[in-house]
């Protein structure tokens, strides 16, 4: 059985439930070089930003820690926008405990959309959430669950 675990790219607030839970991008505890922008069409109307470009440089990742407070697996979630100009070409990736999740932000659909970014085992433990833009020339990201 898998729980959800979702990232909304855009708000930090974390909603959780026994084996669920639902984390505003926008609160990550460390930013890096994202930004809180504000949109109507996000969850929460606020959403973390990138411009200018994929990095390896690690101070650019967005940083959080969750409280997992029942083991298993959790599937991960993440909610992105894409945009007419230059689609599936905003990409970034989530990691959890150090362990990288699918490539995301590669849906092509204008707007903002959930894509599946894996799944992950999990122990009853805080675990750090990590942010990065990889490729492209900016990331929106408003949720991860």
């Amino acid at each position: 059985m898998f729980a959800p675990f979702f990232l909304v790219v855009g708000g930090l607030n974390i909603y959780a439930q026994k084996d669920k839970y639902l984390i505003e991008a926008e609160a990550f505890q460390f930013k890096g070089k994202w930004s809180t922008d504000r949109s109507a069409d996000c969850m929460g109307s606020a959403m973390l930003r990138l411009n200018g470009g994929g990095s390896l440089d690690e101070q650019f990742d967005a940083l959080t820690v969750v409280n997992i407070m029942e083991e298993g697996d959790y599937n991960v979630w993440v909610r992105s926008a894409d945009y007419d100009k230059l689609p599936g070409t905003r990409l970034f990736r989530l990691s959890v405990d150090e362990k990288p999740m699918k490539e995301s932000g590669k849906h092509g659909k204008v707007g903002f959309y959930w894509e599946n970014a894996g799944c992950v085992q999990l122990a009853k433990n805080r675990y750090y959430c990590d942010c990065m833009i990889r490729r492209g020339i900016s990331a929106d990201v408003t949720q991860s669950y």
